[in-house]
């Protein structure tokens, strides 16, 4: 018996391309009967199984392609669906004061530095 492979998963939730480290994105797909999907964030196979995938993200991602496919129960595999590249950059750190504070008057100016 020859089985065929599932349809290629089609997105329905795509997430901002550009992303802060420390956040997360959920990707969603169409769900399709009798499957299991396998996503992979720049090649590494997650855990997720179901038609949605929540991915926190860190700096040293880079900037991959996250990607789903099908997998039906004989084990054959639709072709992948790949959203667009991901840019990941580092959450600006919180601004520190510098200097001393005075008094502050009506009418005058004060300056801080961070």
């Amino acid at each position: 018996q020859v089985n065929a492979n599932p349809a290629t998963p089609t997105a329905t939730a795509i997430p901002a391309q550009a992303v802060c480290s420390g956040t997360s994105s959920t990707f969603e797909v169409s769900p399709l009967s009798n499957v299991t999907y396998q996503w992979f964030v720049g090649g590494i196979l997650q855990s997720s199984i179901t038609n949605s995938m929540t991915k926190t993200w860190n700096v040293n991602d880079g900037n991959p392609i996250v990607s789903v496919r099908a997998l039906n129960a004989a084990n054959c595999v639709s072709p992948k669906f790949d959203f667009n590249a991901m840019n990941v950059t580092n959450t600006p750190s919180v601004p520190t004061i510098i200097g001393e504070l005075s008094d502050v008057c009506r009418n005058k100016e004060n300056v801080l530095f961070a």
